[in-house]
């Protein structure tokens, strides 16, 4: 799914069929955007930004943003659930995050982005001389 369009109606689907939507697991599809750079209305894809540590999911038609922790690498698994997701990049352009989203009565899927810049935002843009800690 790459549309909100999209994503509301499997959630639909999945809530009539199933009581709870998170129950089902789908694929969902997000746009790397800039934050201060988000397509305007009528756009209907799903978008991410990066800001502060945060991805930031806009699933707005299903309600808030969703913020998630994240670093390059495999998630940070703690006591109380999931720290930090990770970050893989799958090609050219194109990173996974894992582990899935899932959000219990709300939504279950696997996070896929693309239009991801070659410099991605959630990397470190300062090179420090060795030796030195950020």
């Amino acid at each position: 799914m790459k549309t909100f369009t999209q994503l509301l109606e499997w959630l639909r689907g999945a809530a009539e069929q199933h009581g709870d939507p998170s129950l089902v697991t789908g694929h969902a599809f997000f746009r790397c955007c800039e934050p201060d750079n988000l397509p305007p209305p009528p756009d209907d894809s799903l978008q991410a930004v990066f800001d502060d540590g945060e991805l930031i999911l806009y699933v707005t038609e299903c309600g808030e943003p969703i913020s998630l922790p994240v670093r390059v690498g495999p998630p940070e698994i703690g006591a109380a659930g999931v720290d930090r997701f990770g970050l893989e990049q799958i090609s050219a352009n194109v990173w996974a995050l894992s582990p899935s989203l899932n959000m219990p009565g709300e939504i279950h899927v696997f996070v896929t982005l693309y239009d991801v810049p070659l410099s991605p935002p959630w990397e470190r843009k300062i090179i420090l001389p060795h030796g030195v800690h950020a």
